[in-house]
């Protein structure tokens, strides 16, 4: 982690583990206001400085996606959940129905999806400007996941579980 820290050395639960319950938390007792809105803001902005003069001074993009466990990641995490609660609580459409439906078999596949792109389609880093490597990788994440949460939905087995 950038900042030297890590989450699972300052709450001793896995990273899955603690965005779950932050999410949880989030969702149970917090509500969108100005503080988490610049929170979220400003931790953003500061993992985006540390990792480019990380970047700029190593000479190196490689730690660019190895942040999971990074504490900046916690506040970011914390606006996207409460972003994600005040967009779900009013009405919405059929997009957003089918997306809360698949919304944990896109949790589990994520990595999965993420690791076919790294190991068997040797995707790297050094491909594409670091921002727009992030982004790209996010969006085939999310796209991937979610298809393959759709067509397992089609499984008699499988449909249960999601």
């Amino acid at each position: 982690a950038v900042t030297g820290l890590a989450v699972s050395n300052l709450v001793w639960l896995t990273s899955s583990a603690f965005y779950l319950l932050l999410g949880w938390y989030a969702f149970t007792y917090l509500r969108l206001n100005r503080k988490y809105i610049a929170t979220g803001c400003l931790c953003a902005a500061v993992m985006v400085v540390l990792k480019c003069v990380y970047a700029i001074g190593f000479e190196s993009w490689s730690n660019w996606v190895d942040y999971p466990y990074d504490p900046l990641i916690a506040g970011w995490s914390l606006l996207v959940f409460l972003l994600a609660k005040r967009c779900l609580s009013r009405p919405y459409g059929r997009i957003v129905a089918t997306l809360s439906s698949a919304s944990f078999g896109i949790y589990l596949l994520h990595p999965l999806v993420i690791n076919v792109l790294y190991k068997l389609l040797d995707v790297s880093i050094e491909m594409l400007p670091p921002v727009v490597f992030e982004i790209a990788v996010w969006a085939v994440a999310f796209g991937g996941a979610w298809l393959l949460t759709e067509l397992l939905k089609h499984v008699s087995l499988v449909k249960k579980l999601l």
